[in-house]
């Protein structure tokens, strides 16, 4: 009676049902479940079962499912009507199925509108349901399918026997024999009963696995917060497991950046969130880490401190095995930081502004002069003649020179006097411009430049500083394009309050995922512009280059929501600063405060609006964060400098971090 050998084959069928025999009038009820065998002519050999369920009188339905021999799982039903003489032990049955599309007749013999026919016929005890159906497919389908009766389920025992109110997808193993063994079942089909009725508030979410041998079912168990204490039987079709399962009133829990109470032998418990990893600072008591559940492994630390790695997030179960009550606290920090020669380097951004003795680029007897020495390149007495004002920085304000001193700086022909003519302000208003961006490119590419001593033409040593050396490098990159891996773009200056669904609040997991995966786990440094050190609406806009470099993330739970995966995240990041002279011990520190929201195995829930919310900022929010992997051979500001990248690696020696 298989619908599959033709429903798999052809595509649509319609069913028509043709009986020969008188129908049954001995009362005999053949409904059950029952193991199926059979070989399929083009798809092979395959096992399953079949459940036959009376309607009314002699009409049943009938759900098949079977398992090839490759894995691939097939379902299929139908009605039927089972007659046969209540005195035989043997009881015959026509099923002819018409076909009413193509589908792939040439392993039936036969073409659109053609009839197949299966024969069915039972052999066993009267009136009882032990015995073998054996269906015989004509036409060209050969084979036979044999149907037995399959042994009766048990349930003898259930893993963890206890679980608390307020439980969430807590996996549970039910244990026995001949128990379902493939997706036929639904979590629906598993009840948990108080007494003989089904306890409502105590649900399987989903099937998680079975065993091949049919001892065992794995199962996600939801119990809510206000469900009462007791035992609970575990019904699966006909099988019953009497009081296997425990329901404990809600579990005490242990919130991160809180604390709770627990006598000796008592557990807390607690969720460590964020698969990046991080340490987890559990104190005031002497207490065991367990893993998952109450009975499961325990984890070691060191006075307290318990290191978690990569995807170890998720429930865990703290244990008080000192004497009394002990009141526990716990703290969970995640740190990133970039060390050695990948950590980038300070540097002075060089503005364009006028700022006095050595803070320029261009100031006299400074970096570009020399570096016009090293290069033998000559002024040029006509330089002036050449010099577009209309270029200018300060070309609306530009006033023209009066003496042939003064003339004599615009001189396009060197870098010191092409940035004289258009890499210099006046303009107070502009002070904060200048060669952060290149000193960004090159910090993040770049390890470390060193001061050098170099001979010009005249065998003349000029001495470099190693802030001189940055600033030629930065210099030629100062206008470059890049090729980044983007964390952050475009994300809106802010400032971010306690609000839900403001325009930053969406780049918020965006950021602290870049910091986790450049950093923590790529041990790289970040570019971003985190704008203005100040507060002042008038410069948020204000752009200020810098390179991440470490960062410290406090996960706290919420307060007031009593939900332990709606987490406070206190963020610290540590960048490059803008100082003169650069130092290697000086940074710029900048706070902000997130909330994020995690599922119960410690993934963040990135589109998850109602929860996510950048609280708040020193300053503003940045605009970007960028692992800059390289940049385009092509863009340098200084025309005289554009092509000299290989003489300045050459000449300082400059190398590459390597990734």
């Amino acid at each position: 009676m298989s619908i599959r050998s033709f429903a798999s084959t052809l595509g649509v069928l319609t069913l028509v049902l043709s009986v020969a025999a008188t129908a049954c009038a001995d009362g005999t009820v053949w409904e059950g479940k029952w193991s199926v065998a059979g070989t399929h002519t083009v798809k092979g050999n395959y096992t399953g079962s079949v459940t036959t369920t009376r309607v009314s009188g002699n009409k049943y339905s009938v759900q098949e499912e079977v398992v090839y021999a490759d894995g691939k799982h097939e379902n299929y039903s139908a009605n039927a009507t089972l007659s046969g003489s209540s005195s035989d032990r043997t009881r015959s049955f026509k099923f002819s199925y018409k076909v009413s599309s193509n589908g792939m007749l040439d392993a039936l013999g036969g073409g659109a509108g053609a009839t197949v026919t299966v024969s069915a016929k039972f052999t066993g005890t009267k009136k009882s349901m032990s015995g073998s159906w054996y269906v015989t497919q004509k036409r060209s389908v050969k084979g036979t399918e044999t149907w037995t009766k399959a042994d009766r389920s048990t349930i003898t025992a259930v893993e963890p026997k206890e679980v608390g109110a307020g439980t969430e997808n807590r996996e549970l193993t039910i244990l026995g024999t001949n128990l379902p063994r493939s997706g036929g079942l639904n979590a629906a089909d598993v009840a948990f009963l108080a007494g003989t009725a089904a306890d409502p508030k105590a649900k399987v979410t989903r099937i998680l696995d079975f065993s091949d041998n049919g001892s065992s079912i794995k199962v996600a168990l939801t119990v809510a917060k206000d469900d009462a204490p007791g035992k609970r039987s575990i019904k699966i079709g006909d099988a019953v497991g009497k009081d296997l399962l425990t329901i404990t009133p809600p579990e005490a829990r242990l919130k991160l950046g809180g604390s709770a109470t627990a006598t000796t032998g008592g557990f807390l418990k607690l969720f460590v969130p964020d698969n990046s990893g991080g340490e987890l600072t559990l104190s005031g008591a002497t207490v065991e880490l367990h893993e998952k559940t109450t009975d499961g492994a325990v984890i070691t630390g060191s006075n307290g401190v318990y290191t978690f790695c990569d995807n170890k997030a998720g429930w865990y179960f703290v244990k008080v095995t000192g004497s009394g009550n002990g009141t526990i606290s716990a703290r969970f920090v995640q740190k990133g930081e970039v060390k050695g020669d990948k950590k980038p380097w300070n540097f002075w951004y060089f503005p364009f502004y006028e700022r006095g003795a050595n803070m320029n680029l261009y100031s006299p007897n400074g970096t570009y002069e020399k570096f016009d020495q090293v290069l033998g390149l000559k002024h040029d007495p006509d330089g002036y003649k050449k010099f577009s004002k209309y270029r200018h920085m300060d070309s609306d304000k530009f006033k023209e020179p009066t003496t042939d001193e003064e003339k004599a700086k615009y001189d396009q022909n060197t870098t010191k006097g092409w940035a004289y003519c258009y890499a210099r302000s006046t303009d107070s208003k502009k002070s904060w411009w200048g060669h952060c961006w290149g000193a960004v490119v090159a910090s993040s590419i770049y390890k470390q430049p060193k001061a050098a001593t170099l001979k010009g033409p005249d065998g003349k040593d000029l001495s470099f500083n190693e802030e001189e050396a940055e600033g030629l490098l930065t210099d030629y990159f100062t206008n470059h394009s890049v090729n980044p891996v983007n964390y952050v773009n475009e994300c809106p200056p802010g400032r971010p309050t306690d609000k839900l669904k403001e325009d930053v609040d969406e780049y918020a997991d965006d950021f602290l995922i870049g910091l986790q995966t450049g950093i923590r786990k790529n041990g790289l440094p970040l570019a971003s512009n985190l704008r203005a050190a100040s507060t002042g609406d008038d410069d948020k806009d204000q752009v200020w280059n810098h390179v991440i470099w470490k960062y410290e993330a406090r996960f706290l739970e919420v307060e007031g929501k009593d939900d332990a995966t709606y987490l406070k995240v206190e963020l610290d990041v540590t960048a490059t600063d803008d100082v003169f002279p650069s130092s290697e011990y000086a940074h710029r520190d900048e706070a902000f405060v997130m909330q994020m929201k995690y599922d119960e195995s410690g993934n963040l829930q990135r589109d998850s609006r109602e929860f996510q919310n950048w609280v708040s900022a020193d300053h503003f929010c940045p605009s970007y964060l960028w692992r800059i992997e390289s940049a385009t051979s092509y863009g340098t500001e200084n025309e005289v400098l554009g092509d000299k990248l290989s003489k300045l690696e050459s000449l300082f020696k400059h190398a590459k971090i390597n990734p």
